[in-house]
This record gives structure tokens, sequence and C-alpha cells, in this order.
């Protein structure tokens, strides 16, 4: 994703246990055409440690559809 994304244009999704989890939906998100960005704590992002709230952000008026992934890949957490 490119630094001039403006990341007010963004929304933010569930928050994820671990950056482990939100890698791997923004993998799947970006697969499927939906940018992301994570955002967490410098310790979770960093070294995918629990405790903190990481996020996945997507584009205003995609959450929907970002949500509906995100519920098909992780229904059991």
């Amino acid at each position: 994703m490119s630094k001039e994304t403006n990341e007010k244009e963004f929304v933010p999704l569930r928050s994820l246990p671990t950056n482990y989890y939100a890698q791997m939906v923004k993998e799947v998100l970006e697969k499927r055409g939906i940018p992301s960005i994570i955002k967490g704590d410098v310790l979770s992002t960093a070294y995918g440690s629990g405790g903190m709230e990481v996020k996945i952000l997507v584009p205003k008026g995609r959450e929907e559809e970002a949500e509906a992934i995100l519920e098909e890949m992780l229904d059991h957490i």
C-alpha cells in the first residue's frame, strides 16, 4: 500500500487477538482486492504477543464485505 493512502478514509473492523491473525486476515483481504492496514501497539505488532488489541482497517464502504471475510476466517476465535 502506498504511503499516500489516507488513513482517515479507512475504518476499523473488530479487534484481533494477535498480530499473527491480523497478518493472515490482511493477506486474504488483499488477495480479494480489499486494501487493509494493521494497527496495534508496538509489542503486539512487532512480536505477535497477545494482551493488546490489534485492528485491521479497511476502506470506508468495504467494511461489510471485509467483515464477512473475517467472520468466515475466524468464526472459531
